[in-house]
């Protein structure tokens, strides 16, 4: 069974919603017009409620023509000052009033084509448009939009003709001003993330202005300090977070030039059957004997060398191993010699292999070689001062050593001495085979806490939706890899997101997370075993709709994944907008 949220339920549980639910893009009417020209401070403006700000409440703005307004109330200041002509945060720190910027920047209002409008007729929400903006000097025109709420949280609005901006040093951000400290500049880009009340980023000499779009949602967490989120305000369906169970049969840590810091240390694998136990620091450095063989390895090659007695690996055994002079060892030949580190090329390999992938070359002048020995059933690779590709003397020199136990099955990388010069590195572990990419690990930290491989890839629930969710659309909301035997799919739909992610390991779904707040939404049910579910959802073509953000997520009663039996998927934003 399918149950379709179809208009009609979208409706009600629009009306469902709480009381103030923000609408996160650009929005009409503007408003009255408070105001035109440059470089001025324009008519103080009632909000109509108490904004709360610093561990202060304010009632009253001062709109500025330059793209920022005053905070104020009975027992502030009168702010005089419009702040041309770049926007600065140690200005901005040191303002008597609190400053709210959506663009503090050298803004013209220009008379006939640019006003500011302010719209406060909402019980909880007053909205400030620099409408028909202009830099000054410049001719492109566009709008810029700041949103408060009587909750503290704020929304600043990036009209699409902003991008391709010029001239002056642009500020976005805020202060309480009265001398308060000016942290680092923040990458609202890069949201989501926590800022204090003091918040800021330069653009300076735009080319192109990376929020240009975008709504910032500034979401009070504390008295001092906001969650910052970034909302596309074009239509579109946005993944966010991750799904579960995942599981990897690879692990891998890719190195660029001159980043790796596994020197002096060293890696094993534990056989545990299936699939491996990596753990740090329990192998070291064994230098090879008088009796250690120089392998007959040129630069990007290959040789098969037999061993005295298998080696057992999760899902096999050899009598030989397939040994590159470029960092890696195989369980069998067919693999590359190629000298560039390359993830795919890695995760696709024939045969299984332990990586060390970097451009050795052992035939360089002064290079050391590449050395082969068994003692007491372990089988010593050293690439014994082996020199970078292009290296010249003694600084390019690596010894790392490899360490295959065919009494356990066990498996060891031990870097003695790293260059850190010549190209990247790639480090891992994965068998034969298409295998699953898990994403890139950080070994020097990962390895502290010990992690596990699995015997076979299993990939997490993943939700996405098509076609973008505009008005009177049919969205197609689709999860991917049900485990065979579900009995039930839930597609949950709320008006709000858990960020982060709550992790549900505390009732036994480990990994898995919730991304939704089901209690403000709506859920479909549907049942049954295939390892696709398909929900369509039908935007309503009223404009009640029209910037509404919908969450979504689907969960999957599957017995026997985990304690609980229950798998997550990532979630799914759709903001609706009528383009």
């Amino acid at each position: 069974m399918r149950i379709t949220f179809n208009a009609l339920a979208l409706a009600m549980a629009f009306a469902a919603a709480p009381a103030v639910a923000q609408v996160p893009c650009f929005v009409t009417p503007f408003g009255a017009i408070v105001g035109s020209g440059d470089d001025a401070v324009l008519p103080v403006q009632t909000l109509g409620f108490s904004f709360p700000f610093n561990g202060t409440t304010y009632d009253r703005i001062y709109p500025v023509t330059n793209g920022f307004c005053y905070l104020g109330n009975a027992a502030s200041p009168v702010p005089t000052l419009s702040l041309c002509c770049n926007g600065s945060a140690a200005t901005m720190a040191a303002a008597l009033n609190p400053m709210l910027c959506p663009f503090y920047n050298d803004l013209n209002m220009i008379a006939g084509q640019g006003s500011v409008m302010v719209e406060n007729s909402a019980p909880n929400r007053c909205i400030v448009t620099w409408s028909g903006a202009v830099q000054y000097g410049q001719t492109r025109v566009f709008d810029l939009q700041m949103q408060i709420y009587s909750t503290g949280e704020v929304l600043f609005f990036y009209g699409p003709a902003m991008s391709l901006l010029s001239g002056t040093a642009g500020l976005v951000g805020m202060s309480p001003g009265s001398g308060a400290a000016v942290p680092p500049p923040s990458n609202f880009a890069a949201a989501p993330f926590v800022v204090g009340n003091t918040n800021y980023e330069i653009f300076s000499n735009l080319v192109n202005l990376d929020i240009v779009g975008q709504t910032l949602d500034f979401i009070p967490t504390g008295p001092n300090q906001y969650l910052v989120t970034k909302i596309s305000c074009s239509a579109s369906n946005n993944s966010y977070g991750v799904g579960c169970l995942r599981s990897y049969a690879s692990f891998y840590e890719n190195f660029v030039a001159g980043s790796l810091d596994l020197g002096g240390t060293s890696m094993t694998v534990i056989n545990a059957g299936g699939q491996y136990l990596a753990i740090s620091g329990l192998a070291s450095y064994v230098a090879p004997s008088a009796a250690a063989a120089p392998l007959a390895l040129t630069d990007d090659s290959v040789v098969l060398q037999a061993l005295t007695a298998p080696f057992n690996y999760p899902g096999g055994s050899t009598s030989s191993l397939s040994i590159c002079s470029n960092g890696f060892v195989s369980v069998a030949p067919g693999n590359t010699t190629a000298y560039t580190p390359n993830v795919a090329a890695m995760l696709n390999a024939p045969p299984g292999a332990y990586w060390g992938w970097h451009d050795y070359n052992p035939l360089a002048a002064g290079s050391g070689q590449v050395k082969f020995e068994e003692i007491g059933g372990v089988a010593y690779i050293t690439w014994d001062g082996v020199y970078d590709f292009g290296g010249l003397n003694s600084a390019s020199a690596n010894t790392f050593q490899m360490q295959f136990d065919t009494n356990s099955g066990n498996v060891s990388w031990v870097f003695q001495a790293p260059s850190g010069l010549g190209n990247g590195y790639l480090v891992g572990y994965s068998p034969a085979g298409a295998s699953l990419d898990g994403g890139n690990k950080d070994l020097s930290v990962d390895l502290a806490v010990s992690f596990t491989t699995s015997a076979v890839d299993i990939s997490p629930l993943v939700a996405s939706a098509s076609p973008t969710p505009r008005l009177g659309v049919t969205v197609q909301y689709q999860v991917t890899n049900v485990p065979v035997g579900t009995l039930l799919c839930v597609h949950l739909i709320s008006f709000a997101q858990i960020n982060p992610g709550l992790d549900l390991g505390f009732i036994g779904a480990p990994t898995c997370n919730a991304y939704v707040v089901t209690a403000a939404g709506t859920s479909l049910l549907l049942f049954g075993a295939a390892p696709t579910f398909t929900s369509p959802v039908t935007i309503p073509s009223q404009a009640f709709a029209l910037g509404l953000t919908l969450y979504n997520q689907f969960s999957s009663l599957s017995a026997g994944v985990n304690a609980l039996g229950v798998l997550t998927s990532n979630g799914i934003t759709s903001n609706i907008q009528a383009f």
